[in-house]
């Protein structure tokens, strides 16, 4: 054997005792959790292992997307605002200072405005009296009024404020209150909600009395007629 060959058998056992460097093909094991506020979502990113610093790259599925180089520490949340309520496919790809990486995807989705509409009284089966009926409503949603618009459909005769109408009813029958809310902090969405009213006709005190009074003077004239046959 030469000592060429001997050299070279040489430098390939010692090559075979060095550590192999981690691959970029290799798994770099990622959580994420979300969390939904109105039109914003927080993303909280868990890398489990992996060597500082990071490469993040956070494609929100509504065409923005975050990137950031050579962090010691993946900031915990990312938040993003949407521009629009609905449903988003986002993707996460990161990667670490070894050239490992890990991906991971999922889906938010951001609802529109919940309205409930309640009454006063509850449920609003009313009754004239004096000739008018009286309903109060709310409309109830579960955010900050502050973030939403108020438009009211009020059949009778209605004033509204905000997130309250009042309305007073002259007669019976079947009437309808709606209130549609629609979200005012930069996206688009709306709820509708209704309530039935239904009100009595009954006759009013002054009916009553003056009926009252009508029969007790027809009486009247029917005895003095009597006692005038009598004379």
């Amino acid at each position: 054997m030469t000592t060429r060959k001997f050299l070279v058998l040489i430098l390939v056992a010692l090559l075979a005792l060095l550590p192999t460097a981690a691959s970029a093909d290799e798994d770099l094991p990622i959580g994420v959790s979300t969390a939904v506020s109105c039109d914003q979502v927080d993303f909280s990113i868990n890398v489990t292992g992996g060597t500082a610093p990071y490469r993040v790259e956070l494609n929100f599925g509504d065409g923005e997307i975050y990137e950031a180089n050579n962090l010691v520490a993946i900031p915990d949340p990312i938040p993003h605002s949407y521009p629009a309520h609905g449903d988003y496919e986002w993707e996460l790809k990161v990667w670490d200072n070894t050239g490992s990486s890990g991906e991971a995807q999922g889906s938010v989705v951001l609802n529109g405005p919940q309205v409930s509409l309640l009454s006063e009284p509850d449920p609003p089966l009313l009754t004239l009296m004096d000739g008018t009926a009286s309903a109060n409503f709310t409309a109830a949603v579960q955010d900050n009024l502050e973030d939403y618009s108020f438009e009211w459909t009020l059949e009778g005769e209605g004033t509204s404020e905000g997130n309250t109408a009042q309305v007073t009813y002259t007669e019976g029958g079947e009437y309808t209150a709606s209130v549609t809310v629609t979200d005012n902090d930069g996206s688009t969405a709306s709820d509708t909600d209704s309530e039935s009213v239904m009100v009595n006709n009954v006759p009013s005190a002054i009916e009553i009395i003056k009926e009252a009074r009508a029969r007790v003077a027809n009486k009247n004239k029917v005895v003095d007629a009597e006692v005038i046959e009598d004379a």
